[in-house]
């Protein structure tokens, strides 16, 4: 018995190392490299380009980063991004506006309502309605969000 579980051993070993070097003896050669996919070249956007708001005397300015008409609305999105001093300004709400403050703190002025915005806060500010808002440190940077009805014709 004792014969029997050498034999067997040796013959695992052997048909392994016969699988391992027989399997391996395959060279590169006879294999296809894949081809790799072809890239395009990178288009860059030209660098945006900051606006005074009318009527701020440059306390505001913003960049529109993307505006796309929405057919199925009747409206216009845009997102554009400002930067805020730390003078109060009167925020332009000719539309309704989704408002985020990305770098900084902003305070705002609605009616008799004061808030602070940190950096991450968003709120709505409806068409129509009178906002002061002011950068708490040097300068504050705002995404906004908004929703515009295209003219009639």
């Amino acid at each position: 018995m004792n014969y029997s579980r050498i034999a067997l051993k040796g013959l695992l070993l052997f048909a392994s190392a016969l699988l391992l070097f027989g399997g391996c003896a395959r060279t590169e050669v006879d294999e296809e490299a894949p081809t790799e996919p072809v890239r395009r070249a990178q288009k860059l956007r030209p660098p945006v380009e900051y606006r005074a708001v009318e009527g701020t005397q440059g306390a505001l300015r913003q960049a529109v980063l993307y505006s796309q008409n929405v057919p199925a609305l009747a409206t216009q999105l845009e997102v554009r991004s400002m930067l805020l001093l730390p003078r109060e300004v009167t925020l332009p709400s000719d539309r309704e506006t989704l408002v985020e403050v990305r770098a900084g703190e902003v305070w705002s002025v609605s009616g008799d309502e004061r808030k602070a915005h940190p950096t991450g806060d968003l709120w709505l500010v409806g068409k129509g309605s009178h906002v002061t808002l002011k950068a708490k440190g040097e300068i504050a940077v705002l995404r906004t969000i908004s929703l515009a009805s295209k003219p009639a014709r």
